[in-house]
């Protein structure tokens, strides 16, 4: 009777003591976020296997607060470490963060800042919100825009020449592609507008040929995700012309999705958007 007991208090203690159902990528990629004491707070989470990389924001138009951030993701949490960058590419301050999932939330708890002080946040998922409707325009009652001519000869490019902040459209839904030099790479961050999750992608795989810039924008979250946008650009004084082809991780293009072309206009310098 005595070993019964005994097996019965070692097989309840087990059961207190085992870790919950171990996270899988669907549960951690995309974008999450919190406000404390009126700053917000962004992660947006690129995963492939147990290797975890994505951006981190505060005031996601004020491009100095973009960070980027690596690490690692595990069966039972989340290990990554947010590498803060001044304009030269070089580290300012990291983070070092541990994070969990738990019915929906994320709890991450960190030491980092210039201070090198401790936190705990909760951090929640963005729930798309509707989009504002849009009165269609008559059949044929706007011709068809005449066709791209670039302001001059496509330049050599170099990561100083297209580093900074490239913008097209106006108002609220404009859109900002950051581009930030991190040690010896490109990194960045398109979003529009700039404090919703759903609207933010990661920019990544940067490569300058000649007079060719090539990234792709990670689409994290959504129907078909995970999947990216391939894009081929090139400069002419103030204007970056983008080819964009949706294609899927294993290079099949997705049939939902078409190619595209549009124009950026830039770089706007990152104290420029710094919030005032």
């Amino acid at each position: 009777m005595k070993m019964l007991m005994m097996l019965a208090a070692l097989t309840a203690t087990l059961w207190l003591t085992r870790p919950a159902a171990a996270l899988n990528a669907s549960e951690v990629r995309g974008g999450w976020e919190t406000t404390l004491n009126g700053v917000e707070h962004i992660y947006q989470f690129k995963v492939r296997g147990d290797r975890i990389s994505g951006i981190a924001c505060g005031d996601c138009e004020d491009a100095t607060t973009l960070a980027f951030l690596d690490g690692t993701l595990g069966p039972y949490g989340l290990s990554f470490v947010v590498t803060h960058v001044r304009d030269d590419g070089g580290t300012a301050y990291q983070d070092h963060v541990t994070g969990m999932v738990d019915h929906g939330e994320l709890t991450v708890k960190g030491t980092g800042g210039p201070g090198g002080g401790a936190f705990t946040w909760t951090m929640h998922k963005d729930q798309l919100p509707p989009m504002p409707r849009m009165a269609r325009a008559p059949a044929g009652a706007r011709p068809a825009p005449p066709p791209y001519q670039a302001p001059g000869p496509w330049e050599q490019l170099s990561d100083s020449r297209v580093a900074g902040v490239w913008l097209t459209g106006a108002g609220t839904f404009k859109q900002f592609f950051i581009i930030r030099k991190v040690g010896d790479q490109l990194l960045g961050m398109l979003c529009g507008p700039c404090n919703r999750t759903y609207f933010m992608e990661i920019l990544d795989d940067f490569a300058i040929r000649g007079d060719t810039l090539t990234f792709n924008v990670l689409h994290e979250e959504g129907r078909d995700a995970p999947y990216y946008n391939r894009v081929t650009a090139h400069v002419a004084r103030n204007e970056m012309r983008l080819a964009v082809v949706p294609t899927g991780l294993n290079a099949a293009p997705l049939g939902t999705l078409q190619h595209a072309d549009m124009t950026l206009l830039g770089p706007v310098s990152l104290a420029a958007t710094a919030a005032r």
